[in-house]
């Protein structure tokens, strides 16, 4: 049976990448991150993430995003929450922190709680890595939300995602699934090249249910940093979050949105 209509959000990431600290790796990490790393006692290894370099021209020179693959590297370390709805990403270019949906009882904090938190996960790190003799130096920014979007009254398969997202469909056409992506320019008002936003919509299957999903992602990238700090950062995030709502809201329909609550 279709789920209870419910906001889609199933996972959100705050990430930076940071000039190369050897501290953030191995056995240093619980004397930089503090009660950071007591408060997510279980631990798990995955390759390492770079993000990718965001050009201001994008021809000749896009790059997707990808794990490192290349042998003898640092692993990424996650720190997981014992509920296992938070997740911290460390490696010693990379700090991030995950919300994830794992039940209906423990619902997305809002971008607010996550944003203050993260700034803590920052100002933890730079205070430990300065006792390591080291230093928190931002180079890139990135905001991603993911959304799955489950059958509900609104929709049962993929042949309605129409129904769901403002998309125009030439007179006649009919699919038997729908998807793409797009990407535009971020500027400042003095019309400074400053990232980009990148947005997807493609159909997957949950094979446990035998049931349609869609995965609809927003991801805001920064371009390069120079010599920023905690406080850049997180105003270009907050600058990705406004981004991201704002497409959001403008690609899914409005009976969609009034249906979850949103409108």
């Amino acid at each position: 049976m279709p789920e209870a209509l419910r906001p889609p959000i199933n996972e959100v990431v705050l990430s930076v990448g940071l000039a190369r600290q050897v501290a953030l790796s191995g056995p240093q990490l619980p004397s930089i991150l503090g009660d950071w790393f007591t408060a997510h006692p279980r631990i798990e290894t995955a390759a390492p993430y770079e993000i990718p370099p965001e050009p201001a021209e994008l021809i000749g020179a896009f790059q997707a995003p990808s794990l490192r693959l290349i042998g003898n590297q640092v692993p990424r370390y996650w720190l997981i929450s014992t509920d296992d709805q938070e997740l911290v990403q460390v490696q010693p270019d990379y700090l991030a922190l995950n919300w994830r949906f794992r039940n209906e009882t423990n619902q997305y904090p809002g971008y607010g709680e996550m944003r203050n938190r993260f700034s803590d996960l920052l100002e933890t790190a730079s205070s430990g890595l300065s006792r390591h003799q080291g230093a928190l130096r931002p180079t890139r920014a990135e905001l991603t939300y993911i959304d799955v979007i489950r059958p509900s009254a609104l929709w049962s398969s993929h042949r309605d995602t129409h129904k769901l997202i403002n998309v125009a469909l030439p007179s006649g056409a009919s699919y038997e699934q729908l998807s793409f992506s797009y990407s535009r320019q971020l500027t400042s008002l003095s019309d400074e090249f400053v990232g980009r936003l990148h947005v997807s919509v493609s159909p997957a299957v949950d094979w446990v249910k035998r049931e349609p999903q869609l995965n609809v992602t927003f991801t805001v990238r920064s371009a390069d940093f120079h010599e920023a700090g905690i406080e850049e950062i997180l105003e270009f995030l907050d600058l990705a979050h406004s981004e991201i709502e704002d497409a959001f809201h403008r690609l899914i329909r409005v009976e969609v949105l009034s249906a979850w609550g949103l409108k």
